[in-house]
Order: C-alpha cells, then structure tokens, then sequence
C-alpha cells in the first residue's frame, strides 16, 4: 500500500531527476505505472491550464499557449505545410534538409490516393520517405520542446511537454491525407 510518507519519497526522487521511473519503482518495491502516475499528476500540477491524458483535446489548452506553440513552431520546425500545394511543401522541407528533390523520380509508390489528385504522388511520397529518416515526430518533439522551454518563449516556459505535443503535432509533417496521417501512408506503403 502506498502511504503518504512513501509518496513523498517518490515524488522526491522524480523532481531529483536523478532516477528513472523504473530505478524508483525498484528503489521502493512499487510498480513502475504507479510511479508514473505520480509522475503525471506531479507534472499536471505544475503547469497551468496543461493537465493532459488521453483524451485531452487541443481545445482544452490555453488558446494563447496554442498561438505560442504554432508560431515557435512554425519558426523552429521548419515544417511548413502547403495545404493547396504539397509538392511545394515537399520541396521546402527538402530544400531545409538539404536533399535533390529532382534526385526521388525514381521511386515509385503506388496504390496511395492524395489530396489534391493532381499532385504528383511519386515525387511527394518519395520525398515524404526520406525526410522521415531525418524529421520524423518521434526524433525531433523532445529536442524541439526542450529548445521552447530554454528560449522561454513568449514566457511560456512551463507548458507541459503533453501540451507542447498535443499542438505542435498538427504543424508537424502528419497531414491528413484522405484520413490518414502520414505515418500511416507510409507504412501502408511499405506493407504492400
């Protein structure tokens, strides 16, 4: 049973950072989940107007913390979206990470239906491909987060890392594409 004098203990420990959620569940005999949620409701408390779980809405977060995040985004991610031209779109991010866009003619993937139909799906999902090996949200969401909290952006320092990902993902590079999101497309993709 968790007793106060133990969930002091552990909330020590998890501002300490000097431990990992596994290492503190080991140190006190408890499960690792209990300890994580100690750890969320710890977090949740600490920032204003960012308490997340998993069916937390963007509309529920401070509309002038989701402005902060989209411009500091926009500014920092460069992952612009050019939602009447994605092959645009597709040439910024290659131009930003320094690829041939001219240089992914040669794949060829099929079978992916895109919005707007015109767009030229060889060139964008062959583009999509390679950038993902580079950008992709799982590689980049912390270091951006932890970039936003150092510049105390817009003095919006203290916005949960939850929150922070919860608006910054829709100015990332998951565009809905008939209603799937990138990730979605590709691994389709390469399962076929």
């Amino acid at each position: 049973m968790l007793t106060n004098d133990l969930r002091k203990s552990i909330i020590k420990d998890l501002k300490d950072k000097k431990l990992s959620i596994k290492e503190i569940s080991e140190k006190y005999g408890v499960h690792r989940n209990t300890v994580g949620n100690i750890n969320s409701e710890l977090s949740n408390s600490q920032y204003d107007n960012s308490i997340y779980c998993k069916t937390t809405r963007t509309s529920k977060i401070n509309k002038e913390y989701q402005k902060a995040i989209k411009n500091f985004c926009l500014e920092n991610l460069n992952c612009y979206v050019y939602k009447d031209n994605l092959v645009e779109w597709a040439k910024k991010l290659c131009e930003t990470l320094n690829i041939d866009f001219l240089d992914l003619v040669n794949y060829s993937p099929d079978k992916i239906v895109l919005y707007p139909p015109h767009t030229d799906r060889r060139l964008l999902l062959a583009t999509i491909r390679r950038i993902r090996n580079y950008t992709y949200i799982s590689k980049n969401y912390l270091d951006t987060y932890q970039k936003f909290q150092q510049t105390n952006y817009c003095g919006y320092k203290n916005i949960s890392y939850e929150s922070f990902y919860l608006c910054a993902k829709k100015y990332w590079i998951d565009i809905d594409f008939n209603g799937l999101n990138l990730g979605e497309i590709i691994d389709n993709t390469a399962k076929k």
